[in-house]
């Protein structure tokens, strides 16, 4: 059986950003591309 899961387990409303699952790490393509998209919207 599936539970229900609210959006805001799954987004961060505020920043309107997705929230990683716990499972996933990271890897170094990953890291990069968020630094990049940052320098971008800042």
């Amino acid at each position: 059986m599936r539970e229900f899961v609210p959006a805001s387990r799954l987004y961060d409303v505020e920043s309107r950003t997705p929230i990683a699952h716990p499972a996933h790490q990271a890897d170094d393509t990953d890291v990069h591309c968020a630094l990049e998209k940052r320098g971008e919207s800042a």
